[in-house]
Formats: structure tokens, C-alpha cells, sequence
């Protein structure tokens, strides 16, 4: 509004009638009220009031909408905020399935290498075993192989010892 209009509605005084029109006039299609030639109701009055209830309605609307534009801007940004916090979610969680992915390739891998592991691990340890009762077989073997030389040295020995003594009672003889 201008300024010259809200002067002229400050100034404009209205006239509230003291009894309200009969009912019967009141019920009267617009086409009986209105004048043929200007096209103004008779009944100026009560539309002048039907067009006030109409504003404040209007007016009370406007508020409304008002404070809708507002708390809907505001869930717009939250919005907007949320939209990027899905985003970002969305990348972390193309990261963090790409990194299983890695883990599983590695796990897998690991799993290829532990089972390999275990297979030498098995055969090494076989070998181990053969190894062992081969040289406790050989232990025995030389075991009995040193006492059966220190039993031939012995015996030689003796032997030896017995031909020189029969030697020196043959030279005595």
C-alpha cells in the first residue's frame, strides 16, 4: 500500500448497524440486490461486511502461510543439511565396502598362505620324525657298533696278550 491509501483507510470510520437485516433479505440471491444499471448492491453494507470476514480470513490464512514459508525453509536447510550427511554417508560407506572387499582379498589370501604353511609345516614334521628314528636307529647301530669294537679291541687285547705270553713260555721251555 501507499502511503495516501493508509491514510484513507485510517481515516475511513466505519458504521456497524445496531440490528442486523432480516434474514429473508439476508437469503436474497445477489442478482435481486444488485442494481441493473451500475451494477452496486443495494445492500452495500452487508457486503462491505461479507468482504471484511472474507479479509480477516484471508488475512488469518496469510499468517498461517506465513509461518509454514518459515518453518519450511527452515526444514529446507535441515534438509539440504540431512541430503549432504547422506552423501556423505554414502562415500563412507562405498569406502568402508571397498576396504572389506581389500580385507577379504587379503584374508583369502592369507588363508591360501596359512594352509600352505601347514602343509610344509606337516611335511617338514614328518621329515622331522623319519629323521629322529633314523638317528636314534643309528644311535643303537652306533652304540653297538662301539661296543662291538671295543669288544674286538678287547678281545685283540687279549689275544694279544695271551700270544705274548704263551711267546715268552715257549722261549722259557
Amino acid at each position: 500500500m501507499t502511503a495516501p491509501q493508509v491514510e484513507l483507510t485510517e481515516k475511513f470510520e466505519r458504521y456497524n448497524p445496531v440490528n442486523p437485516l432480516p434474514d429473508e433479505i439476508r437469503t436474497l440471491p445477489s442478482d435481486e440486490t444488485v442494481c441493473k444499471f451500475c451494477g452496486v448492491s443495494y445492500l452495500i453494507h452487508n457486503e462491505i461486511k461479507k468482504l471484511e470476514l472474507e479479509l480477516e480470513n484471508v488475512k488469518s490464512q496469510l499468517v498461517g502461510y506465513q509461518e509454514m514459508k518459515t518453518k519450511f525453509s527452515g526444514l529446507d536447510e535441515e534438509n539440504m543439511g540431512l541430503r549432504s550427511k547422506i552423501e556423505k554417508l554414502e562415500g563412507q560407506c562405498l569406502e568402508q565396502t571397498q576396504l572389506v572387499s581389500d580385507l577379504s582379498v587379503s584374508l583369502s589370501s592369507a588363508t591360501g598362505q596359512c594352509t600352505a604353511l601347514k602343509e610344509e609345516y606337516s611335511t617338514l614334521n614328518e621329515r622331522w620324525e623319519q629323521q629322529s628314528i633314523l638317528y636314534k636307529e643309528q644311535a643303537v647301530v652306533s652304540t653297538q657298533s662301539r661296543s662291538r669294537y671295543f669288544f674286538l679291541q678287547r678281545n685283540r687285547l687279549i689275544k694279544t696278550f695271551y700270544e705274548f705270553r704263551l711267546g715268552i713260555l715257549t722261549l722259557r721251555g
